[in-house]
């Protein structure tokens, strides 16, 4: 993550986009909520709890 997340950060949203569309699918399901409302609340945790992942800590925030 250090050297990939410095130099290729490109490549790094390559591995991190799928997670985290699954963790807004994960959501959807437990809030039985709609795909488009559980991203827009992930991505709404993502910038307020930085620290529940190490890619968001990063930066990579993005559905």
């Amino acid at each position: 993550m250090n050297y990939y997340g410095k130099y290729r950060p490109s490549d790094m949203q390559k591995v991190f986009s799928p997670i985290n569309k699954q963790i807004g699918r994960w959501y959807a399901r437990k809030h039985k909520c709609g795909y488009i409302e559980a991203s827009e609340k992930v991505q709404q945790i993502a910038i307020n709890h930085r620290y529940l992942f190490v890619h968001w800590y990063r930066g990579q925030t993005s559905l």
